[in-house]
């Protein structure tokens, strides 16, 4: 049970950052295993504390926990989900760099067929990818490469 509570974060269910963390070199030794890069996949929030500020916590926190399920459900099966840090969201999952226009179209999607926002802002995402061979370049730098490539 603690290792459960250590590496879930409690809002949405999925992998802490710590969780993740804990989890990466293992992913990683598989996809060089089999030759394949690690990609991975930056999801930001955007104007989750606008959001917070105009209509309270409770709703910001619902924001999060419908996001966690638009990832969840957008995401291959055996890829690494994550929440990052406050309004952030990290997959990351063995292949090449994805289409991260079609990966922010179907988050939106969701976001919006939840319902959630109705009569309030909306509220979109913005998607940053990047891979690499996981034998020459860290987590740490695609997750650097991923933000940058935010749109």
């Amino acid at each position: 049970l603690k290792f459960v509570l250590a590496t879930t974060d409690p809002l949405t269910g999925l992998l802490s950052r710590t969780g993740l963390l804990g989890l990466l070199p293992g992913a990683a030794a598989n996809a060089r295993r089999t030759g394949q890069q690690m990609c991975v996949i930056l999801i930001d929030i955007i104007d989750l504390s606008r959001a917070n500020t105009n209509y309270g916590l409770a709703y910001g926190d619902e924001l999060l926990r419908v996001v966690s399920a638009a990832v969840l459900s957008t995401v291959r099966e055996g890829d690494l989900a994550s929440r990052w840090a406050d309004d952030d969201f990290v997959v990351v999952g063995p292949g090449d760099q994805p289409d991260a226009e079609s990966i922010r179209a179907r988050i939106d999607a969701k976001i919006a067929a939840s319902g959630v926002t109705l009569g309030k802002t909306p509220v979109a995402v913005r998607i940053g990818v990047a891979a690499g061979d996981p034998g020459h370049v860290t987590f740490e730098s695609l997750v650097d490469t991923a933000n940058g490539n935010l749109t």
